[in-house]
């Protein structure tokens, strides 16, 4: 098996060739065309089958193995998930005094590894959105986190010991790309203000909850993974999606909480023949149960 280095300097032979560099050149000018849920994707994938015989001669002339020559069709998914259980009180003393909810508009924030690539970040509605669509060097997409910020006044009533959260919200994410691709993005979240074991318990992600922060967010779940042998697409998706957790809260202190749609820098990267990727993310409610009595 060869190295790594052995690998891209067979590519880079291979993409300085003037066919190739004819394909590349088609496929630039398709991507160009590419916005938000519109990926083009019908016309990448008659780009490639047309180019098939010339791409895989290609392969062939520089001894490398692996070509996105072969494509996927649609791996498609609408979920509706992490639809928390009800909170079960072991603790008598966990007698419930007042329920409230917060919503948005929330405040939206990103970070993310600027030499990885150039993101291009927006706000549709109460949406942030994001899309990178690199040429045809392979790019990290990690560490990155598109966030919502949600700031929470504990009510000043001595009588609340703890608090159970359900943070309702939404994402969408569509892209298609090529050989030597993997993504598995992350459902992450960090909390200030909230004595939570739940949280504690939960692994460090490798991003940052701003740039240069010693601060990591926290992975709830990883939404899904996909690694691309091949050229392929994708959607996944849930409209009405929740998780929940709870903690101890001292009455009349704020509770800082951002909930993100996140890549880590390990698992997600583009492929090496071009790629788009453009995601959703919306955090629409946080229900709250205050109760007497610890977690």
């Amino acid at each position: 098996m060869i190295s790594k280095e052995e690998r891209q300097a067979k590519l880079t032979l291979l993409k300085n060739d003037t066919a190739y560099k004819r394909f590349q050149h088609k496929l630039a000018a398709i991507m160009k065309t590419a916005k938000g849920r519109n990926t083009n994707y019908a016309a990448v994938q008659k780009l490639f089958t047309a180019n098939k015989p010339m791409l895989t001669g290609l392969k062939k002339r520089h001894n490398v193995s692996g070509m996105g020559i072969v494509l996927h069709k649609n791996n498609q998914y609408l979920v509706n998930e992490d639809r928390p259980v009800a909170q079960v009180a072991t603790n008598t003393n966990l007698a419930t005094i007042l329920k409230r909810s917060v919503s948005g508009p929330f405040q939206t924030g990103d970070v993310y590894d600027a030499g990885g690539g150039a993101w291009d970040i927006g706000r549709e509605g109460e949406k942030i959105t994001w899309t990178i669509a690199p040429g045809d060097q392979q790019t990290q997409l990690g560490a990155a986190a598109f966030y919502a910020v949600a700031e929470i006044d504990v009510p000043d009533d001595p009588q609340i010991l703890s608090v159970f959260m359900n943070i309702q919200y939404s994402y969408f994410t569509t892209g298609w790309d090529t050989e030597g691709a993997s993504i598995a993005p992350i459902l992450a979240y960090w909390v200030d203000g909230l004595n939570s074991v739940t949280y504690q318990n939960k692994p460090e992600s490798d991003i940052p909850i701003v740039a240069a922060s010693g601060q990591r967010f926290k992975v709830f779940k990883t939404f899904f993974t996909k690694q691309f042998d091949v050229t392929g697409q994708y959607t996944h998706e849930s409209q009405n999606a929740s998780f929940g957790f709870g903690g101890n809260v001292t009455p009349g202190r704020k509770i800082i909480l951002r909930v993100a749609f996140g890549y880590e820098a390990e698992g997600n990267h583009t492929g090496d023949f071009g790629a788009y990727h453009y995601g959703e993310f919306e955090l629409k409610q946080i229900k709250l149960q205050y109760s007497k009595g610890s977690e």
